[in-house]
């Protein structure tokens, strides 16, 4: 009997482990899109394939592992593409997920495809999420839209005054070409005057452990203009070894970053895919006047580097 439990507790524990990267895997992640809003049930999907066979896709948020993204679904399109690969016509992941399960603000979702020999390889990306007060919505009856106003800017879809388990809400969608649809893109709560939120972002100097930004004097971006961080960035993120990874973060710009509302809360998002450099990326969320925290990931060619972070204003 203990041999037993201690061969299934050494089966836990080894599960999960990888060998090495193995560059000539196909990794594509279609869902979610990378710097894009997502609320709600949702899917994660994507191919996997390669020279050896794919046994898993695992799903990791920010930096922690979640689950198995069940493997297996048809794929003409990439057994077409790839037909030396072994499985390449059924190498399709797909799940459904809550992204209203995770907090308001930024995220990095990593999927790693484990071939047999338990070689991998990753794929990042950064998103945003935006939900109501609930993370799941059970009883239809408790959604109104008796009293909602609709308009549109010719792009975008307004929905403001919804009424969803007691509390008012202000509703934006956007057209995801992924989901072929109108998907929810932005969730603002309304506040005992009818209007949304007010947020008070304290301007200035921000900082945290390799972590500068400048907000604006209006509290709507950051921004370079009158910024202390190095070279007078709008944006200066520069952690080593994050929770004691081999590897570093940097992202910098000087552009200007817009601030959003996300129910109670203010986010922002920045990522760099300028050519012959690595990706570089951030998002943040302000929890109050004086408190922020947020999320930087660096793609070195394939492989991720991410960084938690917290910065509070400078004095």
């Amino acid at each position: 009997m203990k041999r037993i439990m201690l061969l299934s507790l050494l089966s836990l524990f080894s599960f999960h482990a990888h060998s090495a990267i193995n560059e000539a895997i196909v990794l594509m992640v279609e869902e979610p899109l990378n710097d894009s809003v997502y609320s709600g049930v949702s899917n994660v999907r994507g191919f996997a394939t390669g020279p050896i066979e794919i046994k898993r896709v695992e799903l990791d948020v920010d930096g922690q592992f979640i689950t198995e993204a069940p493997l297996g679904g048809r794929r003409a399109d990439v057994g077409a593409a790839f037909p030396e690969f072994p499985s390449a016509d059924q190498s399709g992941f797909s799940l459904a997920f809550n992204y209203s399960n995770l907090t308001i603000g930024g995220h990095t979702m990593t999927l790693r495809a484990v071939d047999v020999n338990d070689d991998t390889k990753e794929a990042t990306v950064m998103f945003t999420v935006t939900r109501f007060e609930n993370a799941f919505i059970a009883d239809p009856a408790s959604v109104s839209v008796a009293e909602a106003m609709l308009s549109s800017d010719g792009t975008s879809i307004f929905i403001d005054d919804v009424l969803a388990e007691g509390q008012r809400y202000d509703l934006r969608l956007d057209w995801r070409t992924a989901s072929q649809d109108y998907d929810i893109t932005q969730i603002v709560r309304r506040d005992d005057n009818g209007g949304g939120p007010t947020p008070d972002i304290t301007p200035g100097l921000w900082r945290g452990d390799g972590v500068c930004f400048n907000v604006s004097a209006d509290g709507l971006k950051l921004t370079a203009e009158g910024s202390q961080c190095d070279d007078g960035s709008a944006l200066d993120i520069d952690i080593e070894n994050p929770a004691g990874a081999d590897c570093d973060v940097e992202v910098n710009t000087q552009e200007d970053i817009p601030l959003q509302e996300q129910g109670d809360l203010v986010v922002f998002s920045y990522t760099d895919l300028s050519p012959n450099r690595d990706v570089e990326s951030a998002t943040g969320t302000f929890e109050s006047a004086t408190s922020a925290l947020g999320v930087a990931v660096e793609i070195d060619g394939l492989t991720p580097c991410t960084a938690n972070w917290t910065a509070m204003p400078s004095p």
